[in-house]
């Protein structure tokens, strides 16, 4: 399952309605822990603390998250949810290398990767863990390698 809240007409979503909405999801299945990227991560981890869930911030950040992802991919160990949007994001990720030769991954001036964030945060945490099993190899023909610009 995946779920995201955007902009109705030109309002923002309320924040910690969102917040709530994820905690009652959490509890639901009995997630007690979320983990996400450092993003207002001060304003975030306090928010999902007085809703009753421990927020853990990602020692990845995203670029290193997309990285790690890449592989996963190439192995065929991810079968990807069939949601638009994500496809769309990560097929729209750029790989820029920096001055020092550090390469960066990240969506397009004016894009968006909230999905695919959490897509390659998920998937590393997941993998990171022995006791998760391989997926069955899958042929992604839907997402191209990041391309270069």
């Amino acid at each position: 399952m995946i779920r995201g809240w955007s902009r109705h007409g030109g309002e923002s979503p309320e924040l910690v309605g969102v917040v709530e909405n994820i905690a009652g999801l959490c509890k639901s299945y009995g997630c007690r822990t979320v983990m996400g990227d450092r993003y207002a991560a001060g304003w975030v981890r306090q928010s999902f603390e007085k809703a009753g869930i421990t927020y853990r911030a990602s020692k990845l950040d995203k670029s290193a998250a997309y990285l790690e992802v890449l592989p996963l991919f190439s192995q065929g160990r991810i079968q990807l949810l069939d949601h638009a949007v994500l496809i769309s994001e990560l097929q729209c990720l750029e790989r820029r290398t920096r001055a020092g030769g550090k390469d960066v991954i990240d969506h397009p001036r004016g894009g968006h990767d909230d999905y695919a964030n959490v897509l390659a945060l998920a998937a590393v945490a997941a993998t990171s863990r022995t006791e998760i099993p391989r997926v069955a190899p899958v042929s992604i023909t839907r997402v191209s390698p990041w391309r270069i610009v």
